[in-house]
């Protein structure tokens, strides 16, 4: 990794981390749809000034219920993971 990549990277994790739920909602909602698939839609977000691929995974009642849990809460083999 480069270091102007590594900078970039570490300015952009910073960005994201110091957002709440409400806002990377708020930016999803500016991004430009890619491309929709079996496990959910893809776009593209500016983060900041840089293009960063965003993934939208839909969850089910029992995540939402259990709100930024890494709980194997449905008892997926380890291999799953």
């Amino acid at each position: 990794m480069t270091a102007a990549r590594s900078v970039r990277h570490q300015r952009l994790s910073a960005f994201l981390a110091s957002r709440n739920d409400f806002e990377l909602a708020e930016l999803l909602d500016t991004d430009r749809p890619e491309s929709v698939g079996v496990g959910g839609g893809s776009a593209v977000v500016d983060v900041d000034g840089a293009s960063v691929f965003a993934k939208r995974v839909p969850l089910t009642d029992r995540e939402l219920a259990h709100r930024g849990s890494t709980a194997n809460l449905f008892d997926l083999p380890v291999f799953c993971q």
